[in-house]
């Protein structure tokens, strides 16, 4: 199971704490660390361009496990958000357990 946190946005650009708020939000746990039994929750920060796209990623908090934080990675560039108009940017939470 994969889980988001909220808090996509909370952190802006020039409006301050305007939130961002998604509209895509892909996530998927990797078959790797589901065979390894591997849970864990990774943050990331997204760099949001004006048209809602990402436009860039970066590792804020490590999982402690690479193959969850690229899995984070990998779901955080596929996210897309409302157009805010220009850039800002957001950190989200990737939970990824065992159930």
């Amino acid at each position: 199971t994969v889980t988001g946190a909220t808090g996509a946005g909370r952190r802006g650009g020039s409006t301050g704490t305007a939130r961002l708020v998604p509209t895509h939000r892909p996530h998927h746990y990797p078959a790797q660390a589901q065979r390894l039994g591997i849970s864990g929750t990774a943050r990331v920060e997204m760099l949001v361009a004006p048209s809602g796209q990402v436009a860039g990623v970066r590792l804020f908090r490590s999982s402690g496990h690479p193959v969850l934080d690229e899995a984070a990675l990998a779901s955080a560039r596929q996210w897309r958000f409302r157009p805010p108009g220009e850039y800002r940017r957001a950190r989200q939470s990737f939970t990824f357990r065992m159930r």
